[in-house]
């Protein structure tokens, strides 16, 4: 197996331990005020949302979000669905694949808002350029993007090419 075809399943796989040895070790050991872990999980939204969606989209599940439960999701999180993306195939609109679609364009053009309860922040807002608007509860977030990233398996090299 080549270095790159390593690198990408690893650094999914060291992404989604660096936000499990948070929650275990720092989470435990300090103060409230000083516990960070919405800033630490959108900072690994590279790796837990943008690295599967720009190399491992071929194999996420073209699920219907309503029958995403385990993984975290509900239909009513999603506000509006907006108007559907020109590169997103007809059969995959109102699935998984749109919704890593939209929530990968999202953090990557820096459309998140944050959303709390005066003290600490409950959920996030992801919009893109065509009106999709979707509000995720954190903790909901956190399942969502542990099953993405322990679902998806980059293509191996030769393949890519062709995709």
């Amino acid at each position: 197996m080549e270095y790159d075809e390593m690198f990408e399943r690893d650094f999914i796989a060291r992404t989604l331990e660096i936000v499990e040895q948070y929650e275990k070790y720092i989470m435990k050991s300090v103060s409230e005020t000083q516990q960070f872990e919405v800033t630490l999980l959108i900072n690994c939204l590279l790796g837990l949302l943008i690295f599967p969606r720009e190399h491992c989209f071929n194999s996420i599940p073209a699920k219907p979000i309503d029958e995403l439960e385990e993984w975290g999701l509900s239909p009513d999180f999603i506000q509006n669905w907006g108007r559907h993306p020109g590169k997103l195939k007809s059969e995959k609109h109102y699935t998984l694949v749109e919704f890593v679609y939209r929530l990968r364009n999202a953090v990557a053009h820096a459309r998140l808002r944050p959303h709390g309860n005066g003290v600490r922040i409950t959920s996030l807002e992801f919009t893109d350029e065509h009106d999709f608007c979707a509000v995720v509860p954190f903790d909901n977030l956190k399942i969502f993007v542990t099953k993405l990233a322990q679902s998806v398996k980059p293509p191996p090299k030769f393949l890519r090419d062709f995709q």
